[in-house]
């Protein structure tokens, strides 16, 4: 099993809210590592970094759809629906409770940065014999990447 932490840069390209990155779409990837049975991870801080895109958008409209999206997303996350997973319990308990009002959005909310790295190392600790990585556009976070032993090798030959 690999195991794809999704940045926020990818939840935006996803959600269609191309603010970083205009150019680039991560759909078909996004299909690929599905059927390749990759397992994705939703951090706290690429939900509140997304949601904070989100909360941007000055169409009313568009913000409400794009906000029920994510909240879809993550309530398929916390509903360890594939290809999602859920890997700090705490997280689910705190946050969940507080998704539904998510949905309305308003434009100049802030919420707190999260280090996405942390959650990184959180997830190498959980799955020491899996591959790990951040899935990002964001050059300073490619090198998040865990690859165990018994994988190199098997690559190897």
């Amino acid at each position: 099993m690999t195991i794809c932490l999704l940045d926020s840069s990818i939840l935006c390209n996803f959600l269609n809210i191309r603010i970083k990155f205009p150019g680039h779409c991560v759909g078909q990837q996004w299909l690929m590592k599905i059927h390749a049975n990759e397992r994705f991870a939703l951090s706290l801080a690429a939900i509140i970094e997304t949601g904070n895109h989100i909360s941007h958008l000055s169409d009313g409209q568009l913000r409400r759809q794009k906000a029920v999206r994510l909240v879809e997303m993550v309530q398929s996350a916390l509903a360890k629906v594939k290809p999602f997973i859920i890997y700090y319990l705490p997280v689910k308990k705190r946050f969940g409770s507080g998704l539904p009002s998510f949905r309305s959005c308003q434009p100049r909310n802030r919420y707190g940065g999260l280090s996405i790295t942390e959650d990184f190392h959180k997830l190498v600790s959980l799955y020491k014999q899996e591959k790990v990585y951040i899935w990002t556009l964001d050059s300073h976070l490619l090198q998040c990447q865990h690859i165990p032993e018994n994988i190199a090798k098997a690559k190897k030959k």
